[in-house]
């Protein structure tokens, strides 16, 4: 009776531990920020832009502007803008359990030298 109920404690422990890691894994918010080395160019420049965060499993980017409207992915873009203006950027990444969105207004400034 003894080696039981001994046996049944481990087993609570075990899946104690296993709802805690899930909880973590499931609550904890995803690093959905982003960089660009060079944020204003002239028109007809690449930019690129990278997630700061490289391990998760989807990568979902939403960039607006003056006649513009991509939705490409992977954890780093590039992109080619040719009409001037102010551009709008959001990153949505998740991990196969939760995602998390971070979205910059006015992030790219493609500017016209007259």
């Amino acid at each position: 009776m003894i080696a039981r109920f001994s046996n049944l404690k481990f087993r609570g422990i075990g899946i104690m531990l296993l709802f805690v890691a899930c909880a973590f894994v499931s609550f904890s918010q995803l690093d959905a920020t982003f960089s660009s080395p060079d944020a204003d160019k002239c028109p007809g420049n690449l930019f690129t832009i990278n997630a700061n965060t490289t391990t998760y499993s989807s990568y979902n980017w939403t960039v607006t502007g003056p006649s513009f409207n991509q939705t490409p992915t992977g954890n780093s873009i590039a992109l080619y803008l040719t009409n001037s203006g102010q551009y709008t950027v959001t990153l949505t990444v998740g991990n196969g359990v939760t995602t998390n969105t971070s979205t910059i207004t006015n992030f790219l400034t493609v500017i016209m030298f007259q």
